[in-house]
């Protein structure tokens, strides 16, 4: 994470790990960006580090809240394990439950993707609120083609995979996640971001 990347510019922190992250709660956000500031920071494996850094910059005795959201990837309690690591390290409270705020000056929430300690990430969430889209049947159908040919071998359960060939049939030859989300294109509204709205609405309140 750069140094203008640590710059803090509000009292309430929504810590994620890139880009792509940045862009889609930003999104979901909304108007909300007006008291919270998305944070991205450079990876799973930069956390302790960019925490530390954050904790130490000007301005870090102000904030109130901070939630951090991370990927499970293919093992959510180690994923736990490892943002409460961080938290400690960084002298912060290190939730003993997701998606909701302890502690004080700041009070900290963490969740980790996509949640009830499944594996997998962002994109699992992505993928369920598409299922019942035009183009899913089609995505499926893809995937399928490719397994008959032996010709697939996602990583994990394919999500990321599924989500990318989706996008893929939009407007632009490669579409973004976080373009997607900027642009529109997913329905936030959708159930499977429920938890996801608990926490940031625990965040803006």
């Amino acid at each position: 994470m750069t140094s203008n990347r640590l710059s803090i510019l509000r009292k309430r922190l929504l810590i994620v790990e890139g880009k792509d992250e940045e862009e889609l709660f930003s999104a979901i956000l909304g108007k909300n960006l007006e008291s919270v500031q998305v944070m991205p920071i450079g990876g799973k494996t930069k956390l302790s580090e960019n925490l530390k850094s954050l904790c130490n910059q000007r301005g870090f005795e102000t904030v109130e809240k901070i939630a951090v959201i991370r990927d499970a990837d293919e093992d959510p309690d180690a994923a736990l394990v490892s943002v409460h690591g961080s938290l400690r390290k960084c002298g912060l409270t290190a939730p003993s439950r997701e998606l909701i705020f302890e502690g004080n000056n700041p009070s900290v929430a963490i969740t980790v993707l996509p949640g009830n300690k499944k594996k997998g990430r962002l994109e699992n969430i992505v993928k369920e609120s598409l299922l019942e889209s035009d183009e899913a049947a089609c995505v499926e159908g893809y995937f399928s083609c490719l397994r008959e040919k032996n010709a697939f071998a996602p990583q994990s359960d394919g999500a990321k995979s599924w989500v990318t060939v989706y996008l893929a049939s939009k407007e632009d030859d490669f579409l973004r996640l976080g373009h997607a989300a900027q642009r529109g294109l997913l329905d936030f509204s959708h159930e499977a971001f429920a938890s996801l709205h608990i926490l940031i609405d625990s965040l803006c309140n």
